[in-house]
């Protein structure tokens, strides 16, 4: 199985300043962290504030590598699968994530998502995203205006996704496409199912108020409702499915950018596994995976689920084959 890998902005603008400053590779991460923090000037100096989309890639990249664990989640095509086949009785979920931010490593062999290298995940409340954004840019940026107390005070979660895009015509300055989902949205990527029911319920997709291309949107579509699904999942059957380690040893050697960047050691790798059944005979059928959220306030008084937030408990019935004598697993 082969996985394409995010691509870092902060090394494509590192390397671009090294070479024009002439300043030698960094050896280690003390020189990597003074080289990024000269490139970080440098490119608050060039570009204005109120349009400055590359510099907020680089925030999230950072924001990641800054992490303890710094989370790398491998999705198997086989999960990816089943996730886009599944039932879902979620109305009401409080959306939990693995991580607070994580890289997402795509499997070839997914064709709603080629040509997408990979993306970088956050997930968490506007104020700890804008609270995190001061902090790290602030000492590049002296006229980085204080934000207003109501965001400071706004805890809404958001779910926001970056990745390298070069078909994203808008941004003049990168190459890369972002996109931030408010928790309360997620669930209509999972009710619509596909991108043609979302878009015809969504009004603001209209060409004259949005200038991504049909394409581009899609494409949005089909990594937030992935997430969406991950998290689904993830909240179900936490580590029975969600494993450490790559998806095979051999990929620890075949992805470039950690050895480039010299943080193999560093990452934390995961790898989301799929729960299958066997084959269907003839006198047989299949049926697909099925979610279903407890939202009652009974199914949250055990020790286990006590104090938990409503709609964070969600039951998984297994894909199974179904006949007279054989009837589905509920997890």
């Amino acid at each position: 199985m082969k996985f394409k890998t995010y691509k870092f902005l902060c090394e494509t603008w590192m390397k671009k300043h090294r070479k024009g400053w002439k300043t030698p590779k960094p050896k280690n991460q003390k020189q990597q962290a003074e080289l990024l923090n000269k490139t970080l000037t440098e490119v608050s100096r060039q570009l204005p504030t109120e349009f400055n989309e590359g510099r907020d890639q680089v925030l999230h990249e950072l924001l990641w590598k800054q992490s303890p664990d710094k989370v790398a989640i491998f999705p198997t095509v086989e999960t990816i699968k089943a996730l886009q086949q599944a039932q879902y009785e979620v109305d009401g979920i409080h959306f939990e994530m693995p991580a607070s931010s994580f890289l997402l490593m795509i499997p070839e062999g997914v064709p709603e998502l080629d040509g997408i290298d990979g993306a970088l995940i956050t997930f968490d409340t506007v104020s700890s995203l804008v609270s995190e954004t001061v902090r790290l840019l602030k000492p590049f940026d002296s006229n980085m205006p204080t934000p207003q107390k109501n965001i400071l005070d706004d805890k809404t979660r958001v779910l926001r996704i970056i990745y390298p895009d070069p078909r994203y015509k808008c941004d003049g300055i990168t190459p890369y496409s972002q996109t931030n989902i408010p928790e309360n949205k997620l669930i209509d990527y999972i009710r619509s199912g596909t991108w043609e029911s979302y878009k015809a319920g969504q009004e603001y997709f209209s060409p004259d108020s949005i200038s991504l291309t049909d394409e581009e949107q899609r494409t949005q579509f089909e990594l937030t409702r992935l997430l969406a699904a991950l998290a689904i999942y993830w909240q179900a059957l936490g580590d029975e499915v969600l494993i450490p380690g790559f998806p095979g040893e051999h990929l620890k050697h075949s992805l470039k950018w950690k050895r480039e960047d010299g943080w193999l050691n560093e990452i934390s790798p995961q790898t989301f596994k799929a729960i299958t059944a066997g084959k269907t005979s003839p006198d047989m059928h299949y049926r697909a995976w099925h979610f279903r959220v407890l939202r009652h306030e009974k199914y949250y008084r055990n020790a286990e689920w006590l104090g938990k937030a409503p709609g964070s408990r969600i039951v998984f019935v297994r894909d199974s084959i179904v006949n007279e004598t054989v009837t589905p697993n509920t997890m």
